[in-house]
């Protein structure tokens, strides 16, 4: 797996981020007691049955991941801005949310993984230069198909 880390600038702690290394990186515990960092966007993640408009309907597992309770056709993120995740636990239990260079998930779980796959709680996102890819994916661990391609503009 692939995994770059930073370390904050307030409390000096190791950081799993996505991105390359800079020296002007604020962990998640720093942003949410600093108020002057905003968050991008804080999407919930929960799962339900795709519907017939969901990129991947009728490959892999029936579920996809809902942003925001919204099924997505995909997920368009923004360079040098921070994004959080956060998982219900309930309904994502069984289904780690991870990004991923790899369009299928589960079946290729350590082939492209970018970020540790999680079930329940928080991941934060900084994609910070043009040497990442503009096109990833978000999806689960253990079931093929349940996310979506990921653009990064």
């Amino acid at each position: 797996m692939l995994f770059h880390y930073f370390t904050c600038q307030k409390c000096n702690e190791k950081i799993q981020n996505i991105g390359n290394l800079k020296t002007d990186r604020i962990c998640e515990k720093c942003i949410s007691v600093d108020k002057t960092i905003a968050i991008e966007h804080s999407f919930k993640i929960s799962v339900a049955m795709k519907s017939d408009q969901h990129p991947y309907f009728g490959k892999g597992s029936k579920a996809a991941y809902r942003f925001d309770g919204k099924e997505l056709k995909k997920l368009e993120l923004k360079r040098n801005r921070p994004y959080e995740f956060l998982l219900d636990g309930t309904t994502t239990r069984f289904h780690p949310f991870y990004f991923t260079t790899n369009s299928v998930g589960a079946t290729q779980k350590a082939e492209g993984a970018i970020t540790t796959p999680i079930s329940n709680g928080r991941l934060f996102v900084f994609i910070d230069d043009e040497s990442w890819p503009n096109y990833l994916y978000v999806q689960c661990d253990n079931h093929p198909y349940m996310g979506v391609p990921v653009v990064i503009v």
